[in-house]
């Protein structure tokens, strides 16, 4: 696979809120430059105090759909996503390598680790038992459940660029739960790679 410059289509960077890609806008932006080569490879649109209140509005109303859906029909869609992970891989990796500088084959290695994330969460969703408690009075049952908590706020590094947000994803989502995440300002392409597998 030949990552030499022009050789892989850099995407032209939005910010994913309530359903739509929101490219610049208006918006500030920041460059995102290649560690390798310290050239431009975009611009990455800044949120604004009114899009981080639509996130998270959007990530309520998502929470109240996502929390009723049965644990089957979670674990099969998060199964979906890391096949989709595995299918664009070779997609996937060149954006790991051009935004953070890691060798290709070890990039590739990491879209097999954030698939596997949702295949993980895909299969402990099928088990979120709960569980029955000894009770210390006659005639009581005494039963512990688990519950989704809320839209959850997940943050993400540099580093692992794809396998970082794909274990708070996968788990958050296999819990029941909708969350927002912010992953690292220098690797957002991956990011919206991961989105358009989890979509």
């Amino acid at each position: 696979m030949n990552i030499a410059a022009g050789a892989t289509p850099y995407p032209e960077l939005a910010l994913y809120i309530d359903g739509q890609f929101l490219k610049g806008d208006g918006r500030a932006t920041d460059p995102i430059v290649n560690p390798s080569t310290e050239a431009v490879l975009g611009q990455l649109p800044r949120a604004t105090a009114a899009d981080v209140d639509a996130a998270l509005a959007a990530a309520q109303r998502g929470f109240e759909l996502w929390r009723t859906t049965p644990l089957l029909e979670r674990s099969q869609k998060l199964r979906r996503v890391g096949e989709l992970i595995r299918s664009r891989r070779e997609a996937i990796a060149p954006l790991i390598t051009l935004e953070l500088g890691k060798p290709l084959a070890e990039s590739l290695l990491e879209t097999t680790t954030a698939a596997e994330m949702f295949e993980w969460a895909a299969e402990e969703t099928r088990r979120l038992y709960g569980r029955t408690i000894p009770a210390r009075t006659p005639g009581m049952r005494l039963t512990a459940e688990r519950v989704p908590v809320g839209p959850v706020a997940g943050f993400a590094g540099w580093n692992a660029p794809l396998i970082t947000p794909s274990r708070k994803i996968a788990g958050a989502l296999g819990a029941g739960n909708s969350i927002v995440m912010k992953p690292a300002e220098t690797t957002p392409a991956v990011a919206l790679a991961l989105m358009e597998c989890v979509l």
